[in-house]
Protein backbone atom coordinates (compact mmCIF):
# COMPACT_ATOMS: atom_id res chain seq x y z
CA UNK A 1 0.00 0.00 0.00
CA UNK A 2 1.02 3.64 -0.30
CA UNK A 3 0.71 4.35 3.42
CA UNK A 4 1.87 1.14 5.09
CA UNK A 5 5.32 0.97 6.68
CA UNK A 6 5.49 -2.46 8.28
CA UNK A 7 3.92 -5.90 8.07
CA UNK A 8 0.18 -6.47 8.02
CA UNK A 9 -1.38 -7.90 11.18
CA UNK A 10 -4.64 -9.84 11.18
CA UNK A 11 -7.08 -8.76 13.86
CA UNK A 12 -10.57 -7.53 14.53
CA UNK A 13 -12.25 -4.18 15.02
CA UNK A 14 -15.11 -2.63 16.92
CA UNK A 15 -16.35 0.93 16.78
CA UNK A 16 -17.50 3.72 19.09
CA UNK A 17 -19.32 7.00 18.61
CA UNK A 18 -21.29 7.83 15.52
CA UNK A 19 -24.50 9.85 15.05
CA UNK A 20 -26.53 7.99 17.67
CA UNK A 21 -23.80 7.89 20.35
CA UNK A 22 -22.66 11.50 20.19
CA UNK A 23 -25.71 13.03 21.90
CA UNK A 24 -25.76 15.88 19.41
CA UNK A 25 -22.01 16.58 19.70
CA UNK A 26 -19.77 15.82 16.77
CA UNK A 27 -16.53 16.33 18.71
CA UNK A 28 -14.28 13.36 19.39
CA UNK A 29 -14.05 12.61 23.13
CA UNK A 30 -10.68 12.60 24.85
CA UNK A 31 -9.10 9.31 25.81
CA UNK A 32 -6.23 7.62 27.64
CA UNK A 33 -3.54 9.34 25.57
CA UNK A 34 -4.40 12.72 27.04
CA UNK A 35 -4.92 14.71 23.85
CA UNK A 36 -8.18 16.06 25.20
CA UNK A 37 -11.37 16.51 23.19
CA UNK A 38 -10.53 16.62 19.48
CA UNK A 39 -12.08 18.87 16.85
CA UNK A 40 -13.14 16.68 13.88
CA UNK A 41 -12.50 19.63 11.55
CA UNK A 42 -8.80 19.31 12.39
CA UNK A 43 -6.43 16.44 11.58
CA UNK A 44 -6.80 13.54 12.27
CA UNK A 45 -10.52 14.37 11.92
CA UNK A 46 -12.61 11.32 12.85
CA UNK A 47 -9.74 8.99 11.90
CA UNK A 48 -8.94 7.82 15.43
CA UNK A 49 -8.81 4.51 17.25
CA UNK A 50 -8.21 2.94 20.62
CA UNK A 51 -6.32 -0.29 21.24
CA UNK A 52 -5.59 -2.66 24.07
CA UNK A 53 -2.74 -1.80 26.42
CA UNK A 54 -1.80 -5.49 26.09
CA UNK A 55 -1.27 -5.23 22.34
CA UNK A 56 2.17 -5.63 20.81
CA UNK A 57 1.98 -2.07 19.50
CA UNK A 58 1.31 -0.62 22.95
CA UNK A 59 4.14 -2.65 24.47
CA UNK A 60 6.74 -2.00 21.78
CA UNK A 61 6.12 1.53 20.62
CA UNK A 62 6.80 4.72 22.56
CA UNK A 63 3.93 6.57 24.27
CA UNK A 64 2.07 3.23 24.56
CA UNK A 65 1.45 3.66 20.79
CA UNK A 66 -0.35 7.00 21.32
CA UNK A 67 0.08 9.10 18.19
CA UNK A 68 0.92 6.07 16.05
CA UNK A 69 -0.82 5.98 12.68
CA UNK A 70 -2.28 2.70 11.44
CA UNK A 71 -3.57 1.78 8.03
CA UNK A 72 -6.63 -0.49 8.30
CA UNK A 73 -8.38 -2.48 5.58
CA UNK A 74 -10.79 -5.39 5.36
CA UNK A 75 -9.27 -8.85 5.57
CA UNK A 76 -11.67 -9.92 2.80
CA UNK A 77 -11.68 -7.26 0.09
CA UNK A 78 -14.91 -8.71 -1.34
CA UNK A 79 -16.74 -7.44 1.76
CA UNK A 80 -15.54 -3.86 1.46
CA UNK A 81 -17.66 -1.55 -0.63
CA UNK A 82 -16.01 1.69 0.53
CA UNK A 83 -12.43 2.94 0.53
CA UNK A 84 -9.62 0.44 0.02
CA UNK A 85 -8.13 1.42 3.38
CA UNK A 86 -8.25 4.14 6.02
CA UNK A 87 -5.43 5.57 8.17
CA UNK A 88 -6.31 6.16 11.83
CA UNK A 89 -4.30 7.58 14.74
CA UNK A 90 -4.18 5.97 18.18
CA UNK A 91 -5.71 8.36 20.72
CA UNK A 92 -7.12 6.04 23.38
CA UNK A 93 -6.78 2.71 25.16
CA UNK A 94 -9.47 0.05 24.94
CA UNK A 95 -9.59 -2.01 28.14
CA UNK A 96 -12.30 -4.31 26.77
CA UNK A 97 -10.41 -5.05 23.54
CA UNK A 98 -8.33 -8.10 22.78
CA UNK A 99 -4.60 -7.70 21.99
CA UNK A 100 -5.24 -7.50 18.23
CA UNK A 101 -8.49 -5.50 18.31
CA UNK A 102 -8.94 -1.88 17.26
CA UNK A 103 -11.77 0.27 18.60
CA UNK A 104 -12.25 2.77 15.77
CA UNK A 105 -14.42 5.84 15.60
CA UNK A 106 -17.62 4.86 13.77
CA UNK A 107 -17.13 7.51 11.07
CA UNK A 108 -13.71 6.05 10.17
CA UNK A 109 -15.05 2.48 10.45
CA UNK A 110 -17.94 3.23 8.11
CA UNK A 111 -15.63 4.53 5.38
CA UNK A 112 -14.70 0.94 4.68
CA UNK A 113 -17.92 -0.98 5.22
CA UNK A 114 -21.22 -0.97 7.09
CA UNK A 115 -21.03 -1.25 10.87
CA UNK A 116 -21.16 -5.02 11.15
CA UNK A 117 -17.88 -6.39 9.75
CA UNK A 118 -15.19 -7.24 12.28
CA UNK A 119 -12.19 -8.87 10.58
CA UNK A 120 -9.43 -6.47 9.56
CA UNK A 121 -5.81 -6.13 8.63
CA UNK A 122 -3.78 -3.30 10.17
CA UNK A 123 -0.33 -1.90 9.56
CA UNK A 124 1.75 1.00 10.86
CA UNK A 125 1.49 3.92 8.46
CA UNK A 126 2.72 7.41 7.68
CA UNK A 127 1.02 10.23 9.56
CA UNK A 128 0.11 13.10 7.25
CA UNK A 129 -0.94 16.10 9.36
CA UNK A 130 -1.81 19.28 7.48
CA UNK A 131 0.22 21.51 9.82
CA UNK A 132 3.52 21.55 11.68
CA UNK A 133 3.93 20.10 15.16
CA UNK A 134 1.73 21.68 17.84
CA UNK A 135 2.77 21.69 21.49
CA UNK A 136 -0.22 21.44 23.84
CA UNK A 137 0.58 22.51 27.41
CA UNK A 138 -2.01 21.01 29.73
CA UNK A 139 -0.78 21.81 33.24
CA UNK A 140 2.01 23.69 34.98
CA UNK A 141 3.27 24.69 38.40
CA UNK A 142 5.43 27.72 39.12
CA UNK A 143 6.26 26.90 42.75
CA UNK A 144 8.72 24.30 44.16
CA UNK A 145 11.09 24.62 41.24
CA UNK A 146 8.39 24.52 38.57
CA UNK A 147 6.72 21.67 36.68
CA UNK A 148 5.11 21.30 33.25
CA UNK A 149 3.06 18.66 31.44
CA UNK A 150 2.53 18.69 27.68
CA UNK A 151 1.81 16.57 24.64
CA UNK A 152 2.59 16.92 20.95
CA UNK A 153 -0.04 17.06 18.22
CA UNK A 154 0.21 16.91 14.42
CA UNK A 155 3.38 14.80 14.45
CA UNK A 156 4.54 13.53 11.05
CA UNK A 157 6.64 10.47 10.24
CA UNK A 158 4.88 7.46 11.73
CA UNK A 159 3.85 9.33 14.88
CA UNK A 160 6.28 7.48 17.14
CA UNK A 161 7.91 9.93 19.57
CA UNK A 162 10.87 8.28 21.28
CA UNK A 163 11.97 11.23 23.42
CA UNK A 164 11.25 14.88 24.22
CA UNK A 165 13.94 17.12 25.71
CA UNK A 166 13.63 20.63 27.09
CA UNK A 167 16.12 23.50 27.16
CA UNK A 168 15.53 26.85 28.83
CA UNK A 169 16.94 30.34 28.81
CA UNK A 170 19.84 29.60 31.15
CA UNK A 171 20.86 26.20 29.76
CA UNK A 172 22.90 27.32 26.74
CA UNK A 173 26.63 26.64 27.05
CA UNK A 174 28.20 30.08 26.84
CA UNK A 175 31.47 29.30 25.10
CA UNK A 176 33.13 31.30 22.37
CA UNK A 177 32.07 28.64 19.87
CA UNK A 178 28.46 28.86 21.03
CA UNK A 179 28.47 32.63 20.66
CA UNK A 180 30.03 32.41 17.22
CA UNK A 181 27.71 29.71 15.88
CA UNK A 182 24.05 30.76 15.67
CA UNK A 183 21.45 28.06 15.21
CA UNK A 184 20.60 27.41 11.56
CA UNK A 185 17.11 26.20 10.74
CA UNK A 186 14.94 25.70 7.69
CA UNK A 187 12.10 28.10 7.04
CA UNK A 188 8.85 27.18 5.32
CA UNK A 189 10.53 27.50 1.92
CA UNK A 190 13.24 25.05 2.85
CA UNK A 191 15.91 27.76 3.11
CA UNK A 192 18.41 27.81 5.98
CA UNK A 193 17.98 30.80 8.28
CA UNK A 194 19.71 31.92 11.47
CA UNK A 195 17.69 32.25 14.68
CA UNK A 196 20.53 33.84 16.66
CA UNK A 197 20.18 31.21 19.39
CA UNK A 198 22.79 28.77 20.62
CA UNK A 199 23.09 25.61 18.48
CA UNK A 200 21.10 22.66 19.91
CA UNK A 201 24.31 20.60 20.20
CA UNK A 202 25.78 23.19 22.61
CA UNK A 203 22.78 23.37 24.92
CA UNK A 204 22.03 21.49 28.09
CA UNK A 205 18.99 19.39 27.20
CA UNK A 206 16.93 17.74 29.92
CA UNK A 207 14.93 14.62 29.14
CA UNK A 208 11.23 14.81 29.88
CA UNK A 209 9.40 11.82 31.40
CA UNK A 210 6.70 10.09 29.37
CA UNK A 211 4.41 9.72 32.40
CA UNK A 212 1.45 8.14 30.59
CA UNK A 213 -0.02 8.00 27.10
CA UNK A 214 1.24 10.96 25.08
CA UNK A 215 2.00 13.06 28.18
CA UNK A 216 5.51 14.38 28.84
CA UNK A 217 6.48 15.99 32.16
CA UNK A 218 9.46 17.75 33.70
CA UNK A 219 10.09 19.41 37.07
CA UNK A 220 12.85 21.71 38.38
CA UNK A 221 12.55 23.94 35.33
CA UNK A 222 15.07 26.52 34.10
CA UNK A 223 13.79 30.01 33.23
CA UNK A 224 11.66 30.27 30.06
CA UNK A 225 11.33 30.51 27.11
CA UNK A 226 11.61 26.79 26.44
CA UNK A 227 12.79 24.97 23.34
CA UNK A 228 11.97 21.32 22.74
CA UNK A 229 13.98 18.68 20.93
CA UNK A 230 11.65 15.94 19.70
CA UNK A 231 13.12 12.64 18.46
CA UNK A 232 11.33 9.83 16.65
CA UNK A 233 12.05 6.09 16.76
CA UNK A 234 14.30 6.36 13.71
CA UNK A 235 16.73 8.71 15.46
CA UNK A 236 15.59 11.87 13.66
CA UNK A 237 15.20 15.05 15.71
CA UNK A 238 13.30 18.31 15.28
CA UNK A 239 14.09 21.37 17.43
CA UNK A 240 11.12 23.61 18.25
CA UNK A 241 12.85 26.89 19.04
CA UNK A 242 11.46 28.94 21.97
CA UNK A 243 8.11 27.24 21.46
CA UNK A 244 6.85 27.77 25.05
CA UNK A 245 7.24 31.44 26.07
CA UNK A 246 6.16 31.08 29.70
CA UNK A 247 5.26 28.57 32.41
CA UNK A 248 2.04 30.41 33.19
CA UNK A 249 0.13 29.66 29.97
CA UNK A 250 -1.81 26.55 28.98
CA UNK A 251 -3.04 25.83 25.49
CA UNK A 252 -1.65 25.19 22.03
CA UNK A 253 1.65 26.56 20.73
CA UNK A 254 2.20 26.26 16.98
CA UNK A 255 5.71 25.52 15.73
CA UNK A 256 7.46 25.78 12.39
CA UNK A 257 9.02 22.31 12.79
CA UNK A 258 7.96 18.95 11.40
CA UNK A 259 9.46 15.56 10.58
CA UNK A 260 10.17 15.10 6.88
CA UNK A 261 8.82 12.19 4.88
CA UNK A 262 10.40 8.87 5.74
CA UNK A 263 13.11 7.75 3.34
CA UNK A 264 12.54 4.64 1.24
CA UNK A 265 14.95 2.64 3.42
CA UNK A 266 13.03 3.54 6.57
CA UNK A 267 9.67 2.94 4.88
CA UNK A 268 10.71 -0.65 4.18
CA UNK A 269 11.81 -1.19 7.79
CA UNK A 270 9.44 -3.12 10.02
CA UNK A 271 8.87 -0.85 13.01
CA UNK A 272 8.38 -3.61 15.56
CA UNK A 273 11.65 -5.31 14.57
CA UNK A 274 13.39 -1.94 14.70
CA UNK A 275 12.22 -1.37 18.26
CA UNK A 276 13.25 -4.86 19.35
CA UNK A 277 16.72 -4.20 17.94
CA UNK A 278 16.90 -0.89 19.82
CA UNK A 279 15.92 -2.58 23.11
CA UNK A 280 18.60 -5.25 22.54
CA UNK A 281 21.19 -2.59 21.74
CA UNK A 282 20.33 -0.60 24.87
CA UNK A 283 20.64 -3.70 27.06
CA UNK A 284 24.02 -4.53 25.54
CA UNK A 285 25.27 -0.99 26.12
CA UNK A 286 24.07 -1.04 29.73
CA UNK A 287 25.96 -4.29 30.41
CA UNK A 288 29.30 -2.98 29.16
CA UNK A 289 31.77 -2.01 31.92
CA UNK A 290 32.51 1.67 32.30
CA UNK A 291 35.79 2.84 30.83
CA UNK A 292 38.24 4.34 33.35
Amino acid sequence: SESGLGLWTLGSATYFGGPQANNGSFRVPGGFCGYGELDPKMWPFYQVTGLSRNSSLANLRPQAACGTCLEVRCADSMLCDGANSVVVMVTDACDNCGPETLNMNAYAFQQLISLDEEVWLSNTARCTPLDNITVRVGKYRTTDGGWIRLNLMDVGGDGGIASVELSGLSTAVTTSNALASPLMSKNTNGMMTSTGASPPSLRLWRSMDNSFGAQWELSELPPPPYSLRVSDIFGRSVVLEDIIPSTTIVGDFFSSGQFSSLSSSLQNLNVENFLKQKVKQNMENASKPLQP
